[in-house]
């Protein structure tokens, strides 16, 4: 399976491919986005936004380490927290690559790219989702397959 098959599946829920958010954005702010959304992550856009590309990417995580080294939310921007460099997979790579790579970078959001242009951020809950109908697609396939062979047997 592919990853632009994931993308599909997500855009089929009705879940925007991707979530943005100003580098100058406060931290506080940011988490009040992620819990309006009920999102773990966005990409972090330029100062002047150019399509596809962005400064780099803000986790909750990011924010409860803030909040941990007990940062002033009201203070501190995005742009002094988000990670430049990212982990990034292409839309023709196979999920299973990528899957294991998340793992591997401890990561769980991965940005998506489409000719060089980031077009999707990816959570676990997106791959985990698509892996789950894929497997209820395949054990339907089999359950069918064994049951047309029974209803054709004649004892």
């Amino acid at each position: 399976m592919k990853m632009s098959k994931v993308l599909a599946e997500k855009i089929s829920r009705n879940h925007p491919p991707l979530y943005r958010i100003c580098q100058c954005a406060t931290i506080r702010d940011t988490a009040q986005y992620f819990q309006r959304e009920n999102i773990g992550a966005a990409m972090v856009e330029k100062e002047a936004p150019e399509p596809g590309f962005y400064a780099g990417i803000i986790t909750a995580k990011d924010i409860i380490r803030c909040i941990a080294e007990a940062s002033n939310l009201n203070s501190v921007r995005v742009s002094q927290l988000m990670k430049q460099e990212m982990l990034t997979a292409d839309i023709d790579d196979d999920v299973s690559s990528t899957v294991r790579r998340m793992r591997e970078h401890h990561v769980r959001h991965v940005p998506l790219k489409e000719n060089g242009k980031i077009i999707a951020l990816i959570s676990v809950r997106d791959l985990m989702h698509c892996i789950d109908m894929e497997m209820d697609k395949t054990m339907s396939d089999i359950n069918e397959m064994f049951g047309a062979h029974h209803s054709d047997t004649s004892f």
